[in-house]
């Protein structure tokens, strides 16, 4: 709908929804899945640099953010260690809070 197109990226960019289920179905049972609270986003700018910058990270297989909510969920390997995405996150120029992992 509107709403997800606008303010979620679930998929690597430059890649079509076969792909995105390539990608969806690479996930596997020792994935780990880290919510944090991004601080500062203001426009779809600010997000998409928060989405490129999660994507950069060794290990990271799905990237969610929402505007609205202020929140992003990465789904990850094992040895990505939250850590690394919020420092993704500080490098796009945001705070970030670790919620889960």
């Amino acid at each position: 709908d509107e709403y997800q197109s606008m303010n979620r990226v679930r998929r690597r960019p430059g890649t079509d929804d076969a792909a995105a289920a390539r990608a969806a179905a690479r996930h596997h049972r020792g994935d780990h899945r880290t919510a944090m609270t991004v601080i500062g986003m203001q426009d779809n700018a600010s997000r998409e640099r928060v989405v490129d910058g999660l994507w950069r990270v060794d290990g990271v297989r799905d990237v969610s953010v929402s505007l609205v909510r202020a929140r992003a969920v990465i789904v990850h390997s094992w040895d990505c260690p939250p850590e690394h995405l919020r420092r993704a996150v500080r490098d796009a120029g945001f705070d970030a809070a670790v919620e889960s992992d």
